[in-house]
């Protein structure tokens, strides 16, 4: 179907969501010319309503190499801002990974283009979503079905201003943290000029590229922990551990009273393990009292486990590392078990 045919069809909304649900189904049966055709109906017939041009990838045009398969504009009007994007669709049966998306940014540097839109109807990869936020001056957006279907189904004006808002707050948190992360690999020294909110973000950062499913829980609601990590295996299903991250300045070595508390927390909800972090030490008589079952469940570590936490994320990025299939061991590197002082 070519553009001509498009500009003649009408779509409902209903048509246009219905094919975007189908995209993943017909990735997964390898329907590359159906594929090509549910996108080409959605995305050119979203574009012209919206006041695009678009133009189809030529022979002729090697700067688009793998990466783009279209590419739209629309001149500035009294209703409109003027606008170029250019187009790839991720014919994939997996979440798109961070290899796809550095292969886009080559191509953005070679063509001038206002943003990219990627579109991988299977999702993204966490790192994948982090090299497209780290982009710039060009701005890379990766939709998969569930944005899709918002572009198409539509919002009002404030709601779609609060997405810019959330989008571009995404970006900056997401290049702080990496870039963050980046400094602390390289100078463990510069943990001094990073206050503990900064440092929870970047730990989130690094124990999501490392492979662990994260939720960073809300200051005023932690319960005594600051990142909940979850692992899944075949074998052992699931697994949760807890992260308590204690950065003071002040150089206030972490009491017993904290250790106690972090223990119970870890006991009540039966966590795997729990891991205490904290870069000003511990105080001397910080680990009497505690029961044998609170030894074998809490391990500690210090600076330097944050910053070979912060080392493996770098050798990850780089492509020179690959977490452990066991990727809990990470976590037990570097840290200690609590024992009874003699």
């Amino acid at each position: 179907m070519n553009i001509e045919e498009l500009r003649e069809q009408t779509l409902s909304k209903d048509d246009l969501v219905k094919l975007a649900e189908s995209l993943p189904g017909l990735l997964l049966e390898d329907d590359a010319s159906n594929i090509d055709h549910a996108f080409e109906s959605i995305l050119y017939d979203l574009l012209i309503k919206e006041g695009y041009n678009i133009r189809e990838r030529e022979p002729d045009m090697p700067a688009f190499k793998d990466s783009l398969d279209f590419y739209a504009y629309r001149k500035k009007t009294e209703d409109s801002i003027a606008d170029s994007v250019g187009f790839g669709f991720a014919h994939s049966t997996e979440p798109i990974d961070n290899t796809s998306i550095e292969s886009l940014i080559e191509t953005a540097e070679m063509i001038n283009c206002d943003r990219f839109i990627f579109l991988g109807p299977l999702g993204f990869t966490e790192a994948a979503r982090v090299a497209a936020a780290k982009t710039a001056p060009a701005t890379i957006e990766l939709f998969d079905v569930d944005r899709i279907r918002e572009w198409i189904v539509g919002k009002n004006e404030d709601e779609n201003q609060d997405d810019v808002y959330q989008s571009k707050m995404y970006e900056i948190t997401s290049r702080f943290a990496h870039e963050t992360a980046m400094m602390l690999a390289e100078s463990p020294e510069a943990l001094d000029a990073v206050n503990w909110l900064q440092l929870e973000q970047v730990l989130e950062r690094v124990f999501k590229e490392l492979g662990f499913d994260v939720e960073l829980t809300r200051e005023s609601k932690d319960g005594g922990k600051d990142h909940i990590l979850r692992t899944y295996t075949a074998t052992a299903g699931e697994k949760v551990f807890y992260v308590e991250l204690k950065h003071w300045r002040c150089g206030k070595p972490v009491r017993k009273n904290q250790i106690k508390r972090f223990t119970q927390v870890v006991l009540q909800d039966n966590a795997e393990k729990g891991f205490l972090l904290s870069t000003s030490g511990f105080a001397k008589n910080a680990f009497e009292a505690l029961v044998t079952e609170e030894h074998e469940r809490i391990r500690v570590g210090g600076s330097d486990k944050i910053h070979r936490l912060c080392s493996l994320y770098k050798k990850h990025g780089a492509g020179i590392w690959q977490p452990p299939t066991l990727i809990e061991n990470i976590l037990i590197e570097n840290t200690d078990p609590i024992f009874e002082p003699e």
